[in-house]
């Protein structure tokens, strides 16, 4: 079935989640590139972050080879300030920096000095970190940035971004996204922007009117991206029902240890977003099995971030076992519901997780190993016999 096909029938599949939607709205979606999008996420290899410069080390090299030591001290304290808040520079930086996506390098400059409100940075801190900024900025700037992201990033970035233009289609995940929300996207109201960025990559980026997705996405990956996306858009605000009952997570030890045995590298450092991320991809997987897009969720689970995803896992299962999509209940009612039936909370989420890989976990805890011992008794006792068996007149 062709892409646009999938969208559409699993539009009208999903008519009972169109409670919540905006019928009426003339939505719009605009796919395309941005330089300052580019700079900014480029912060992340220029800074020194191994991760990023393993991926760009041509790029890392060719502006590293004209830093200056101004530069040089401006990029370490960024790296400083990453590593003492476990932050994705890239990240971080996009939410502090006035939206000129539509701007150039000058615009992203001036766009540092702009009043505004920094996303829980005070002004003193802020004050602190923009000379770093506009520093940096001016060096991409004066070091041809834009000219050499032209010559060696924009085919690739263009090539997706014209295919992906035509998705129109992908506008129909909408009213299924707000079902299970509970609410209403009112990003909607001004139309969705989605940005291809090489130097963003591997990760993606949910803000509030955009998302930032690397290139060469395919159609089906895109809209995985697109409905990942957006379902951070679930509410959970602190103090609520819904935000301290996953709260008390923290207090389940399976998903503690997994955690706290996170690779930093992945962003995912605070428990709060940990638990934002886990219900997103949880709720995505639901959305892209209906729209017939979806990736194997077993595996899944066990390679992203290094499988530290526990909850999602258990969220999957537990969804499709008593049948959350079917039900056309939001996220919030459904956990709740979940909480007071005594069927997930803390202490609940290792059972619901292995009820998910009955025969994978054993292999995976210590079917390996027993395999790999009973191997070895195998192949000594096969070498002895070999031995004995050439040692032995004929």
């Amino acid at each position: 079935m062709r892409h646009a096909e999938v969208l559409t029938t699993a539009f009208f599949a999903l008519a009972p989640f169109t409670a919540h939607s905006l019928p009426d709205l003339q939505r719009t979606w605009e796919v395309r590139s941005s330089i300052t999008v580019e700079a900014i996420c480029f912060v992340n290899t220029l800074a020194g972050t191994p991760y990023y410069v393993k991926s760009f080390r041509n790029d890392y090299n060719y502006f590293y080879a004209r830093f200056t030591p101004e530069v040089r001290g401006a990029l370490s304290r960024l790296l400083e300030w990453k590593e003492r808040d476990q932050i994705i520079l890239s990240s971080r930086l996009l939410t502090i920096i006035p939206d000129v996506t539509s701007g150039t390098l000058d615009d992203l400059i001036r766009a540092i000095d702009i009043p505004g409100d920094r996303f829980n940075m005070t002004h003193e801190e802020y004050a602190r970190l923009a000379p770093d900024l506009r520093t940096v900025f001016t060096f991409l700037r004066d070091s041809g940035f834009a000219d050499y992201w032209e010559r060696t990033h924009h085919p690739e970035v263009r090539r997706t971004v014209d295919e992906l233009s035509g998705m129109s289609a992908v506008l129909q995940v909408i009213p299924a996204i707000e079902g299970v929300l509970g609410h209403p996207l009112a990003a909607q109201e001004k139309g969705m922007i989605t940005l291809v960025s090489a130097y963003v990559w591997p990760n993606s980026i949910a803000l509030s009117r955009y998302t930032i997705i690397p290139p060469d996405q395919d159609p089906e990956e895109f809209t995985r991206t697109s409905i990942h996306e957006l379902l951070h858009a679930f509410d959970a605000p602190p103090g609520s029902p819904l935000q301290r009952a996953l709260g008390a997570l923290a207090e389940d030890p399976f998903v503690t240890k997994r955690f706290d045995g996170r690779n930093p590298a992945w962003g995912y450092n605070e428990f709060g977003s940990y638990l934002e991320e886990s219900v997103a991809r949880a709720l995505d997987q639901q959305l892209t099995e209906k729209f017939d897009v979806a990736v194997n969720p077993r595996i899944r689970w066990l390679r992203e971030c290094d499988g530290m995803f526990v909850v999602a896992a258990a969220l999957d299962y537990l969804m499709k076992r008593e049948g959350f999509l079917a039900k056309g209940e939001s996220f919030e009612a459904f956990y709740l519901r979940m909480v007071n039936e005594g069927k997930i909370g803390p202490g609940k989420i290792e059972g619901l997780y292995k009820a998910y890989y009955p025969w994978y976990l054993w292999v995976l805890e210590g079917g390996l190993a027993v395999a790999a011992a009973g191997l070895l008794v195998w192949w000594l006792a096969r070498k002895r016999r070999r031995s004995f068996d050439m040692s032995t007149p004929r």
